[in-house]
């Protein structure tokens, strides 16, 4: 049997939990001498394997799984060789006793890749596809075929947890954040949320879920072109408190060039979080860049959403301790 706290974890009430996350105030010089309060939502601190958006995106997927009549399969879905979301769904197949198996892009990588190694110790099965396959994810067609490679029918989760699903429990997260932005202000003209995006889900189901007065502003880890954008709106509607910091992909998704690690040893010192490179390092630099560019009034109350991911971290862990040195 799972055990108890982790099973309410993965299944019980999501707004009780996001109601107990940490918001912690940064002492952060760029912050401090531009008058503006920055708080760090620490959803990184949820559970060792299951942190962050990950865990708001899979929630309701799960919830559908077991309420379908495909809760005897095997939960499949898709990612990169570095994926955080391929990682949460392993860890929630280990605690739950669900097998679970992912369809990664491309093949698999000829140097050390220990997201890949993690996956299989907690007992995914790995099937990689070429990237050409891979962009056909969300056809029914490739799903059809996949169950049949595979030997069996799956419970078919979106990349990144992506879909309604994943959008509404984002929300949860959004309207957490809100909540607390209207204990610390008074004013919500003045309230930010800031946070990483990857595929969008998370990012656009914060916006939905925060309301009309808190604007959400979203650092893509990746180049987007417009039809990115075309998603995210598609999938936000009427709501146009929100903007996406373009330049803060630092080169591309999985790309550290080396003032960003310097950037990320210098603030881990600075507020005592560890930070992961693929997400939340690249938002926090984008924040602290539009902070300086006095984008901000004084006065300001910044949640800043640290999505977990720390694993990342082992994937450039020599070039950080060569900067901590």
């Amino acid at each position: 049997m799972p055990n108890p706290s982790l099973l309410n974890l993965l299944t019980g009430d999501l707004p009780q939990l996001a109601a107990t996350v940490q918001h912690q105030r940064l002492n952060w010089r760029v912050a401090d001498e531009a008058g503006v309060a920055v708080y760090l939502r620490r959803d990184d601190a949820i559970h060792a394997k299951l942190s962050g958006n990950k865990l708001y995106k899979l929630h309701g997927h799960l919830q559908a799984y077991f309420e379908s009549a495909h809760s005897k399969q095997p939960i499949a879905s898709f990612g990169g060789a570095y994926s955080n979301h391929l990682y949460a769904l392993a860890a929630a197949g280990q605690i739950l006793g669900i097998p679970t198996i992912a369809v990664i892009r491309g093949e698999r990588p000829k140097g050390a890749a220990p997201t890949l190694d993690d996956l299989e110790a907690m007992g995914m099965r790995l099937h990689f596809i070429s990237r050409e396959r891979y962009k056909l994810r969300n056809d029914q067609a490739l799903l059809m075929a996949l169950n049949l490679e595979l030997g069996e029918p799956c419970f078919w989760v979106p990349e990144g947890g992506a879909g309604l699903l994943g959008n509404t429990g984002c929300q949860v997260l959004g309207a957490s954040c809100s909540e607390f932005l209207q204990r610390v202000t008074p004013n919500e003209s003045d309230a930010y949320v800031v946070m990483a995006c990857g595929t969008g889900t998370t990012f656009s189901g914060v916006v939905n879920g925060v309301g009309p007065s808190v604007q959400v502003l979203g650092v893509p880890v990746l180049k987007v072109g417009g039809e990115y954008k075309a998603e995210i709106a598609a999938a936000i509607g009427a709501n146009t408190r929100w903007k996406l910091l373009e330049d803060g992909h630092c080169g591309g998704y999985a790309k550290f060039p080396e003032y960003l690690l310097k950037f990320m040893v210098e603030t881990e010192l600075e507020v005592g979080v560890q930070l992961d490179p693929v997400y939340t390092a690249k938002m926090l630099y984008s924040l602290a860049t539009a902070i300086k560019q006095g984008k901000f009034a004084r006065g300001s109350h910044i949640v800043a959403i640290h999505s977990g991911g720390l694993q990342g971290r082992r994937s450039v862990e020599k070039q950080l301790m060569e900067l901590y040195v």
